[in-house]
């Protein structure tokens, strides 16, 4: 009798076509598993990406290599280190792609990572390469400082017995911050170093740890433009000025030499006066609209009874500065008391000098010195007034 058969195919093919068919089932089985830990891997990547890149954002307020470093750092915190072959790490700033390339408030963070699959391996597919990519965005700004003290440890900002009324913008310190005595009004006040505050009154905000604050010139149109186009002092329009006892109204120029004021009723015509080696003030009067100070050598000083009333331009290229003084330029800045006013209407920039204040003064937009003491007497800062270098929040953009 003849062997059974299984409708139409012998008893020897049916294997083959069994073992097929299993292939082909573990095959989809894998494809269905492989795309279910695809999809949890993406989005792992995802937030990774995405927290990687608010937190370089974030420290776009400071420095554009410490908010790279930042964002690499926090994309290794979630699990994705770069090792520049299994996974790729890309910070751009500005972006490279998307609705904010080109924008130096943004921070672009592409991840590409590459893991093995599981049974698709089966069907000749050993890896699967996942990119993700997420950009951070500066927001606009609630908190501004108004005072930076530049100078890391052993720099310090020195507080004795002052009244600062700040209540829009915030105090920073890369070095130590002490206070005696002081009354001081602040939205933040951040410190790198040590703080020191005896029988100091904070009524908003009190110091807090910080990271090293940038120097804020870039952020101001005005700083930013001297800093990139300094005044050129090859010639003199006055050589050594000496005005004692008189009345006079300058006019903008290159003043060298060193210019001394004693006694004597001082008018300032708007404009940007450049005074290499110095400027002294003895018991004078100096008064200006739209007046820029810059001191490209050599320090200020004003002395005993007098007053001084600066007000910065409201518009044009030094818009917003009183006194510049470049960093290359460390000649200290001393302002004493006296009798008469102390008011600076702007900015005074000096990162490489040490500011010394001893009167009261009126309103200040921003301050940026190497390091400051204030004794005495009082500063105001207006809620209303615009403070340049700014510190932002970041928002997830793209």
């Amino acid at each position: 009798m003849d062997s059974p058969r299984y409708r139409g195919f012998e008893r020897g093919q049916t294997l083959p076509l069994l073992g097929l068919s299993f292939v082909m089932l573990l095959g989809f089985a894998g494809l269905a598993v492989d795309a279910g830990y695809e999809r949890y891997q993406q989005r792992a990547q995802q937030s990774a990406t995405d927290s990687a890149a608010i937190a370089g954002a974030s420290e776009l307020n400071y420095t554009q290599s410490g908010a790279i470093a930042a964002a690499r750092k926090e994309s290794s915190a979630n699990g994705f280190t770069d090792d520049g072959v299994n996974t790729i790490v890309t910070v751009n700033n500005p972006p490279k792609n998307g609705t904010n390339t080109g924008n130096i408030k943004a921070l672009e963070v592409i991840i590409d990572a590459t893991r093995p699959t599981f049974f698709e391996q089966i069907l000749g597919k050993s890896t699967q390469t996942v990119e993700t990519r997420s950009t951070g965005l500066l927001a606009p700004p609630t908190r501004r400082p108004c005072i930076y003290e530049l100078k890391p440890v052993p720099g310090t900002l020195r507080m004795n017995s002052p009244t600062i009324n700040a209540p829009n913008c915030g105090i920073v310190a890369n070095g130590n911050f002490t206070s005696n005595s002081g009354n001081i009004t602040a939205a933040e006040i951040g410190v790198v170093g040590a703080v020191s505050a005896n029988s100091t009154t904070f009524n908003e905000a009190s110091p807090q740890a910080s990271i090293a604050a940038a120097d804020p010139c870039s952020e101001t149109a005005g700083c930013a433009y001297l800093q990139a186009n300094p005044p050129d002092i090859s010639t003199c329009d006055h050589e050594s000025l000496r005005d004692n006892a008189e009345t006079v109204t300058l006019t903008p120029g290159i003043y060298c030499g060193g210019t001394t004021f004693s006694a004597s009723n001082i008018a300032l015509s708007p404009g940007v006066y450049v005074f290499t080696g110095g400027l002294t003030s003895n018991a004078s009067t100096i008064t200006g609209t739209g007046v820029t100070l810059v001191f490209p050598s050599g320090g200020v000083t004003t002395l005993n009874a007098g007053s001084f009333d600066i007000t910065a331009p409201s518009s044009g290229n030094t818009e917003g500065i009183a006194f510049y003084q470049p960093a290359s330029n460390t000649a200290a800045i001393t302002l004493n008391g006296g009798s008469g006013a102390r008011n600076i209407q702007g900015v005074l920039y000096a990162p490489g000098a040490d500011v010394t204040t001893n009167a009261s003064f009126g309103s200040w937009a921003l301050l940026v010195a190497s390091t400051i003491t204030m004794n005495a007497g009082s500063l105001d800062v207006p809620t209303s007034t615009t403070v340049p270098g700014s510190i932002q929040s970041a928002t997830l953009a793209e």
